[in-house]
């Protein structure tokens, strides 16, 4: 993953802790659907992985090639989600108003909270990810030992 992708959580909680002039209701859909829409794109990617699974073995190597573009828009689709959702669904609010905050001295515990379920999402996306790279890997097993290469 990149590195970029690893730190713009925590620059978007640093944008939103400097920006934040109105205070969001969060006590009604708001996080709901944060949380909810995070967890609708792994699923979507799990399935994605299995129809990617499917098919002969003409049609699997562009089908996991889109696989992987899909994967990547994925990616940046959790990050947007997670924009959305800290800037506008009240996200930051609820973090900050569970009382993680240390009355205001120290911002970094409430700004790693703020990033678990981005890590979450990713550790899912890894899930949806691995059956297909396994069903590859599997599949060049026997085309490497029929060709005298490494197997691993």
């Amino acid at each position: 993953m990149a590195r970029l992708q690893l730190l713009l959580p925590l620059v978007m909680w640093a944008l939103w802790i400097n920006h934040n002039q109105t205070r969001i209701d969060y006590s009604g859909w708001g996080v709901p659907i944060y949380l909810l829409s995070l967890g609708w794109v792994v699923i979507l990617m799990r399935r994605s992985a299995r129809r990617a699974m499917q098919g002969t073995t003409i049609r699997s190597v562009s089908a996991t090639a889109r696989f992987h573009q899909k994967m990547f828009a994925a990616r940046w689709v959790v990050m947007l989600i997670h924009a959305t959702g800290l800037f506008y669904l009240g996200w930051g609010d609820w973090i900050r108003d569970a009382g993680l905050s240390m009355n205001g001295r120290l911002e970094s515990f409430p700004a790693l909270m703020s990033t678990i379920p981005i890590v979450l999402v990713w550790i899912g996306l890894i899930w949806a990810q691995y059956p297909l790279d396994r069903a590859v890997r599997e599949q060049n097993l026997m085309t490497a030992f029929k060709r005298r290469r490494s197997l691993f």
